[in-house]
């Protein structure tokens, strides 16, 4: 898994919103990761319209859904 690297945590300030901050960076930093033979992946969630529209923009697709839990977990039970 050497050759996966994340593209994340790209923030943009409220009062920037809009103007194409969030795109150009992710299209660099993933157009980089490619030319050096390298698989960009980006994780964001559902809820996030805006994120999930520049991914898409740029040429990420949707590959799979991930489940995470945190806190308690249920009891294995039979039903």
């Amino acid at each position: 898994l050497d050759e996966l690297w994340e593209v994340g945590m790209i923030r943009t300030r409220a009062e920037h919103k809009g103007k194409g901050f969030a795109k150009a960076v992710l299209s660099e930093a993933s157009s980089q990761l490619l030319q050096e033979g390298k698989i960009p992946f980006y994780q964001v969630r559902l809820s996030n319209v805006a994120s999930l529209r520049t991914a898409k923009t740029v040429g990420y697709r949707e590959v799979f859904r991930l489940f995470s839990c945190s806190g308690q977990v249920a009891a294995n039970r039979s039903s």
